[in-house]
């Protein structure tokens, strides 16, 4: 799997510091949207479908870098 969820306790290697800083607050219990992240070096095969699983046609969301 490509995607990993912010809420996933530990996150693996490749995450960056904005990941980390979410999931951080995710587990000391402050309100932040469902989020997911790439870990670098992760294969990009697939994601597509992944993301295309978790995100309807008619959801809103944001990409960020």
């Amino acid at each position: 799997m490509t995607l990993v969820g912010l809420a996933t306790r530990p996150l693996p290697d490749g995450v960056g510091r904005k990941a980390a800083n979410l999931a951080w607050l995710i587990h000391e219990g402050l309100t932040v949207p469902d989020g997911w992240v790439v870990p670098a070096g992760a294969p990009a095969d697939g994601l597509a479908d992944e993301l295309g699983r978790l995100i309807g046609p008619s959801d809103r969301y944001a990409v960020r870098s």
